[in-house]
């Protein structure tokens, strides 16, 4: 079954992730100034402690550890201020994120609809067919054996009635001999059948690995002649 690529998606990116390249060095010189301050605020921190714990007049660096800070707190504005006119000036242009989900939905989705229902509907269509045929074949070859099944039951009371038998042997009818995915018969066997299938659908990576599985249809077969007709 072909895939499709998205490709406006694939246009999109190329084109914000250039936008997002100029902007990410404004970013980064913004984060690294609020990261400096930090190293300072924790490094007079520091000074002072030491000053108090040890008893050591630390006055001087104090004063010029206060005022990098003040001045680091000038620098962070203007980066900040930096990264706020970057973005004006490289304003989102040419394609948008609505216009990218919007065709996602009114184009690709329809386009990838057109490849993939036509080929799961038939190979659906098949098994509603074949599942209709077994539940015909079953219901007219039970049907044959109707008459004798009940000539069989009335044999075996019969059997009992007159002595022959100390039991009524247990008769059934010859169809329900017949074990179909764990079911006596067609009717149980489908519905065992749908069983199996709704706990399949569950088994996502067993789904995946039987893609390649010798019972794996890629195309439904299409025939038009009425084998047995």
């Amino acid at each position: 079954m072909q895939t499709f690529n998205f490709e406006l998606l694939d246009q999109y990116k190329e084109e914000h992730r250039e936008r997002s390249t100029k902007l990410s060095e404004y970013q980064k010189a913004w984060d690294d100034a609020k990261s400096r301050l930090r190293e300072l605020e924790k490094q007079y921190e520091r000074t002072f402690t030491e000053s108090v714990g040890k008893g050591e007049d630390k006055t001087a660096e104090l004063a010029k550890i206060d005022d990098d800070i003040t001045l680091q707190k000038e620098v962070i504005a203007r980066r900040e201020r930096d990264y706020k006119l970057a973005m004006q000036a490289l304003p989102v242009v040419g394609i948008s994120p609505v216009q990218v989900v919007n065709t996602y939905r009114s184009e690709f989705c329809p386009k990838v609809q057109s490849e993939y229902v036509p080929t799961v509907q038939a190979k659906l269509d098949l098994a509603r067919d074949l599942l209709k045929s077994a539940l015909i074949d079953h219901h007219r070859i039970s049907e044959e054996y109707d008459p004798l099944y009940a000539e069989m039951k009335e044999m075996s009371q019969a059997n009992k009635t007159t002595g022959r038998t100390r039991y009524i042997e247990g008769v059934i009818h010859p169809t329900k001999y017949f074990e179909f995915y764990g079911g006596q018969g067609v009717p149980s066997g489908i519905s065992r059948l749908f069983g199996e299938l709704r706990d399949y659908s569950g088994k996502i990576d067993q789904i995946k690995q039987d893609a390649d599985a010798d019972f794996y249809i890629a195309v439904a077969p299409k025939t038009t002649k009425k084998v047995g007709k």
